[in-house]
């Protein structure tokens, strides 16, 4: 699967442009006038940036407006129901500012990624991923999905322990990520693999010989498939279905389990 993805970086790569140049929500290119000489310095070694995403909390301070003149309302007319519309309308304009100032402004070049908060400057070429998680964020109103497609927010963990959360990413921006990140993690696994070590992914680490989840070990010649759906499990040639939870770097983690059963079928075979 991943050695598909990863030969079609460069058709990622191209998409994602094409995207920039639709406009994508949420996404926009990035203002390559800076007078930043760290930024600059920055982006002339990761490459050209290809798109850029800036938090913004001009959706909040509607919000906070909004209940404001709400509560004015109800005070100068006595209207008291119309109060809590108020302060509820306060609460989350104020709590969406503050999980904007949170975010982390991000730009997406060719060599990695460049992350800015509160004048703070960071880098993460894709060598210095050490693990890479996606979550999905449904916005939901009364039980409804509303708006368009899912995003994706990728939480990154860099070698040195430092973890960076790249919010409202669309499914190709993803792709392209992991993608990137997968052409980088994915000989150094197979290193491993071919010297007789374990390479683990979480509370799962897999080997020439078997899988192991937590404490327990399963040859992979039990093993009939290592899969994805909704959540990621093994499915064992008995029938039963043993589930993984907190899988980082998911995909590469299921290519290698392929591989690893590729070659253990290829060992029975002969």
């Amino acid at each position: 699967m991943w050695a598909t993805v990863c030969a079609e970086t460069g058709a990622i790569g191209t998409l994602i442009l094409r995207a920039r140049t639709q406009g994508l929500a949420t996404m926009a290119t990035i203002d390559e006038s800076s007078n930043n000489p760290q930024l600059a310095s920055l982006l002339e070694a990761l490459g050209q940036p290809l798109i850029r995403f800036s938090p913004t909390w001009w959706s909040g301070l509607v919000g906070v407006g909004v209940g404001a003149a709400m509560i004015t309302a109800a005070i100068a007319f006595e209207l008291s129901f119309l109060t809590w519309f108020g302060v509820l309308a306060f609460v989350v304009g104020v709590g969406t500012i503050a999980h904007e100032l949170l975010s982390f402004a991000y730009t997406i070049c060719p060599g990695g990624l460049v992350m800015q908060r509160w004048g703070r400057i960071e880098s993460c070429p894709w060598s210095q991923i050490a693990t890479l998680e996606f979550e999905q964020t449904t916005t939901l109103v009364n039980g409804w999905s509303v708006g368009s497609a899912p995003t994706l927010t990728a939480v990154i963990a860099r070698h040195d322990g430092r973890k960076f959360t790249l919010k409202w990413l669309t499914r190709p921006v993803a792709e392209y990520i992991e993608a990137k990140a997968c052409q980088i993690m994915m000989p150094v696994a197979h290193e491993k693999l071919d010297a007789g070590q374990e390479v683990g992914f979480g509370q799962v680490a897999l080997s020439l010989t078997g899988l192991r989840h937590r404490k327990i070990f399963v040859c992979w010649k039990e093993i009939e498939s290592v899969t994805f759906q909704q959540r990621a499990g093994v499915r064992m040639r008995d029938g039963s279905v043993r589930h993984l939870q907190d899988v980082p770097n998911l995909s590469l983690c299921l290519a290698m389990a392929g591989d690893c059963l590729m070659r253990a079928n290829v060992q029975v075979a002969s």
